[in-house]
């Protein structure tokens, strides 16, 4: 019996959103000064055909969890908290309402859809294929710029803002790699044992997966990033424990054979830049603007100046040169913008996801749900290290998290299922 479901427009959509969110480039701005990336737009064209689809099927809902709608509304209330509020025009209140649409985007609006089109292993499946064939491209696009840019800090495939001119982020590009990669390398896992007639393709592929990942830590020239990615790799040998032994020698062999020959090679573009002292013997500015950004934290607890709102704020508490893009503490950022109880909700929101992703990894039934669970997983761990060298909560990466906590619910309910009717089909 085929039980094959047909393909649905949402579906069709949902999976083009997903292979357009880790980018920056091609930001429209709309009268009302928000930024729309090709992604938001085909986003919103996702939620109108779900919408559409939902209502002709009445088909039931699933809603995001509590954590979710607390984290955004906590972020939300930023807005009234802004230097500005007092007169709703004002620039900064204006920027924290945009800021709020933007949290309203990934975390309500991206996992409702994302939870609830791909609702089966298999989709989970074909999304993280998706977003490994983009991630291959950007690799192989950051790949051409460190061969033609002279400066290595230029690498930053599509990330970065692109108007008059060209601000590249390397920040940006390697924590974007430090929730893909993890993922990558769970589909080694996710592959499991392939019989005689599959397993040289199945050896091609997680040998493919394994080069992509090396070459993507080649183009990264963030010290913090790269700090991120071997984190987030590390967390998925620790959520797979012995299950797979594939897993752990692909991330060994990353880790022990190729970072250090990335790290003598990348010269000052790397770890060095995240020495406590700078060229001049004084402490590095970007801990200087940490301690000025927890200033602020403080001055403004527990609601923050307004999502949005950090540079232009930042200068009150600190006069030192500005740092280079997307460079700041995310934690710093978001709580200080965001609030306190923002910063709270975020945490308690990766911890809860996380969770599930560890519960569903150890105990999945399958390889496939064990391979992309810790992969998942992983990138939880990697967006924990990158929020400290870099602020995830923007466009391009802000989008990737969303599908991340989507996917996770998927699959640990897949796993609750599956051990409802095991009994049922196992008893006479």
């Amino acid at each position: 019996m085929n039980t094959r479901r047909p393909l649905s427009v949402s579906y069709l959509l949902a999976l083009t959103t997903v292979a357009l969110a880790p980018n920056q480039y091609l930001g429209t701005i709309t009268k009302a000064g928000l930024r729309l990336t090709p992604a938001d737009i085909m986003l919103g064209l996702t939620l109108i055909a779900f919408v559409i689809e939902s209502w002709r099927r009445r088909s039931r809902i699933i809603w995001p969890p509590a954590v979710l709608w607390a984290l955004v509304g906590v972020a939300a209330v930023s807005p009234l908290a802004s230097p500005g509020a007092t007169l709703l025009r004002a620039e900064w209140a204006r920027t924290a309402v945009r800021e709020s649409a933007q949290m309203i985007e990934w975390f309500l609006v991206a996992y409702l859809i994302f939870r609830n089109v791909f609702d089966s292993r298999s989709r989970v499946r074909t999304a993280v294929w998706v977003l490994t064939g983009v991630t291959a491209g950007l690799v192989i696009y950051a790949l051409c710029q460190k061969l033609l840019f002279d400066d290595p800090m230029q690498v930053s495939a599509t990330f970065g803002t692109l108007g008059r001119e060209l601000h590249p982020s390397r920040h940006a590009y390697g924590a974007y790699l430090a929730l893909a990669l993890p993922i990558m390398l769970g589909l080694v896992g996710a592959i499991g044992q392939p019989g005689p007639a599959t397993r040289g393709r199945a050896l091609a592929m997680s040998l493919a997966l394994v080069l992509l990942t090396v070459l993507g830590i080649a183009t990264i020239s963030s010290g913090g990033a790269l700090i991120a990615v071997v984190a987030g790799l590390v967390g998925v040998i620790a959520v797979s424990g012995r299950r797979s032994p594939a897993i752990a020698a692909a991330v060994v062999a990353v880790v022990v054979g190729v970072l250090p020959w990335r790290l003598i090679q990348s010269g000052d573009v790397g770890l060095r830049e995240l020495g406590n002292f700078s060229e001049g013997d004084g402490v590095n500015t970007l801990y200087s603007e940490w301690q000025a950004g927890l200033n602020m934290l403080e001055r403004h607890f527990p609601t923050g100046v307004g999502l949005g709102n950090y540079d232009s704020n930042i200068r009150v508490y600190y006069l030192g040169p500005q740092l280079e893009w997307d460079s700041q503490n995310g934690y710093v950022v978001l709580g200080s913008t965001g609030g306190w109880l923002a910063l709270a909700m975020l945490m308690a929101a990766l911890a809860y996801f996380g969770g599930v992703a560890i519960r569903t990894a150890r105990s999945a039934s399958t390889a496939e749900g064990f391979g992309l669970a810790a992969g998942l997983a992983g990138a939880l761990v990697g967006l924990l290290v990158a929020q400290v060298y870099s602020s995830l909560l923007i466009r391009g990466t802000g989008l990737v998290i969303g599908l991340i906590f989507a996917l996770i619910a998927v699959l640990g309910s897949q796993e609750e299922v599956d051990r409802e009717t095991q009994p049922a089909a196992s008893s006479p």
